[in-house]
């Protein structure tokens, strides 16, 4: 076998692997892991950055500076510049999840753009009387504003009009029940439970939304 031949194995090996490593990682993995386990499985960094170029896979850095943040990933787990405009996201805005995370921003992007949604101004104090009237004032004296947060919570708007106030939560417990299920009851409000989250698989995605929107 010449050595043209077996460079072209070797390549086809670390092709066969990159793409069985990527698919095991829903399309993505960090650089680090990613060679570490090439190496362990007998493959050197430069045939599988070469073998990476030759399938088409991309690399680059999510959040700059952020050392765990580089990913690999297979052109079909993106996003599109426009999307990313059309849901009201810069370079700089993302929300931590989606700063970091490919597969959280993707997911994040393609609900926004079906919902017809955008992130609320920071500003805005995220409660249920902000998604029933549109602004807070206080909520309801004399016991003063309690933000609707679970945990990871962000607010979207539609039109500029509130829309849906998200957390994804790790654990729903109880308590968490009790107060989703007073939030329900108020004339105008629906609470929704999708499923699988944006923010991560390891949360839950908990909505409640201004029913009118």
């Amino acid at each position: 076998m010449s050595t043209e031949e077996s460079s072209v194995d070797k390549l086809d090996a670390a092709e066969q692997w990159l793409r069985g490593y990527l698919a095991g990682r829903d399309g993505m993995a960090t650089e680090e892991s990613l060679l570490k386990e090439g190496s362990k499985a007998g493959h050197a960094d430069a045939d599988l950055r070469q073998a990476g170029a030759r399938l088409g896979v991309d690399a680059a850095t999510l959040a700059p500076g952020t050392k765990w943040s580089r990913w690999w990933w297979l052109p079909e787990a993106t996003y599109s510049a426009e999307d990313a405009q059309l849901v009201g996201m810069k370079r700089d805005t993302w929300p931590y999840g989606p700063n970091i995370d490919l597969r959280s921003r993707v997911a994040m992007v393609a609900w926004a753009k079906r919902h017809g949604l955008r992130p609320a101004r920071s500003t805005a104090p995220l409660c249920l009387t902000w998604l029933e009237k549109g602004r807070c004032n206080g909520c309801d004296a004399p016991r003063g504003h309690t933000a609707f947060y679970l945990d990871h919570m962000s607010g979207w708007a539609k039109d500029g009009v509130p829309a849906v106030i998200v957390n994804h939560p790790y654990h729903v417990s109880g308590s968490t029940v009790q107060w989703l299920s007073e939030a329900e009851a108020r004339p105008g409000l629906h609470v929704s439970v999708p499923g699988r989250s944006w923010y991560s698989s390891a949360t839950v995605q908990v909505e409640v939304w201004n029913s009118a929107v």
